[in-house]
């Protein structure tokens, strides 16, 4: 196990990595949970420069969106284990996994080398956060997924660019704010949107972080 000197996860390095394998993912997370704390600055700046009607049109994806990159940033920078490991297997189709098991539903985080990139820096965050985001526990009930099961900014091939780029100019912010009424579209409401109920019927109260 090898802590790290950030204060970041103790990683769990389950397979043979190189030394200079472990220095990437470790900086990687570091600047990970850097433009996690950047993000949410970003978020509440947006929210707070929107007309009254059209922030509730939006908070409760966002609300979302925010537990999300507050879910990975808490995570980088708990002392919890996250276990890495690694994979080659082209069937895989992806170049990372992961998921949560054993006996404490410890992370895992799975390199796959058929796919896996080193060379870049910025390809190296977007992976891990892509699949960090899934590890996180939105409303109890999970965290990402690869669709729009649970919203459009729960979807993590849909959030995983803004690793790279302004929340401002991500391509399903300015979509979303072009006509706010897509972000109701998967729900049903309850005016004066303080009841939330999905398609499998959980109830998810606006979390209102913006005011």
């Amino acid at each position: 196990m090898s802590v790290d000197p950030s204060g970041l996860w103790e990683i769990d390095w389950e397979d043979d990595f190189t030394d200079e394998e472990r220095r990437l993912i470790e900086e990687s997370l570091e600047r990970i949970a850097q433009r996690m704390r950047e993000l949410l600055e970003e978020i509440d700046r947006q929210m707070r420069s929107l007309p009254p009607d059209v922030r509730a049109r939006l908070d409760f994806e966002i609300s979302n969106l925010r537990e999300v990159f507050e879910d990975v940033l808490a995570g980088i920078e708990s002392d919890d284990v996250l276990d890495l490991q690694r994979t080659d297997d082209r069937d895989w189709g992806t170049p990372a996994g992961s998921r949560r098991g054993g006996l404490w539903w410890q992370p895992d985080l799975i390199i796959n080398d058929a796919y896996f990139d080193w060379s870049k820096e910025e390809e190296i965050d977007r992976i891990l956060f892509h699949e960090l985001t899934h590890l996180t526990n939105v409303h109890n009930l999970g965290g990402t997924e690869d669709n729009d099961s649970e919203g459009y900014l729960m979807n993590a091939h849909t959030i995983d660019d803004m690793i790279n780029r302004s929340f401002e100019n991500s391509p399903i912010w300015v979509w979303l704010l072009n006509d706010p009424e897509r972000a109701l579209l998967e729900w049903e409401v309850h005016e004066p949107y303080e009841a939330w109920v999905d398609r499998d019927g959980w109830p998810h109260p606006p979390i209102g972080t913006v005011q």
